[in-house]
């Protein structure tokens, strides 16, 4: 979501006043405030990318703290609670298939994970950079620039798209076709078709 929607301070605290009686749980009747953030959060980063890929990507602390987690109730708790202990070492925004091409080529000789992240909203971990140990260093390889719809073919009801393309544009141009994907995850605004594909979302 945005962090517009998010309630305010005195909202929460209402809330947290009732919450114990309604679920009928024990509680503190407190809320517990989100970690204000802060750069020494973050590990600094163990790589560095070359020169031929630094321009499309981002080291800073904030960039790769909101790459850390998706966006399961158990790591938007990680999240307001300062922990981002799976912070990626850098973030990667491809514009381009060939960036993708160049970021895994560059990644396989240096012996550094590539996390594909379009919408951020697995909720199954997904998007999470947790990698096996022997890994020298990890990039999220963000993809929601490759967004477009690139052919459609009405005749076999089929169409070519774009991994990183969202709910909203998918579900407006196949119409002009007199065509539907069929599918709307509740996550639809920000999910995408990248992820839905990964996680064989239903």
């Amino acid at each position: 979501g945005r962090a517009s929607d998010e309630p305010t301070a005195q909202e929460l605290e209402g809330a947290a006043a009732n919450i114990g009686d309604f679920l009928r749980i024990d509680t503190d009747s407190r809320a517990e405030l989100p970690q204000p953030f802060d750069d020494s959060l973050v590990a600094r980063p163990r790589i560095e990318l070359p020169a031929a890929l630094r321009a499309q990507s981002a080291t800073d602390a904030l960039t790769r703290a909101e790459f850390a987690w998706g966006s399961s109730y158990q790591d938007s708790i990680r999240g307001f609670r300062g922990d981002f202990n799976h912070a990626p070492d850098a973030v990667y925004f491809a514009e381009r298939e060939h960036d993708v091409e160049a970021l895994l080529e560059w990644a396989a000789g240096a012996n550094v994970a590539v996390i594909p992240h379009g919408g951020g909203t697995s909720v199954v971990g997904g998007v999470r950079p947790e990698v096996p140990a022997g890994y020298d260093g990890t990039v999220v390889l963000e993809l929601t620039s490759l967004n477009e719809l690139l052919e459609v073919d009405a005749l076999s009801g089929s169409a070519r798209i774009a991994a990183g393309a969202a709910g909203p544009l998918l579900a407006r141009p196949p119409a002009k076709h007199g065509l539907t994907l069929r599918f709307l995850p509740q996550s639809s605004e920000f999910a995408t078709l990248g992820g839905w594909i990964a996680t064989r979302a239903g």
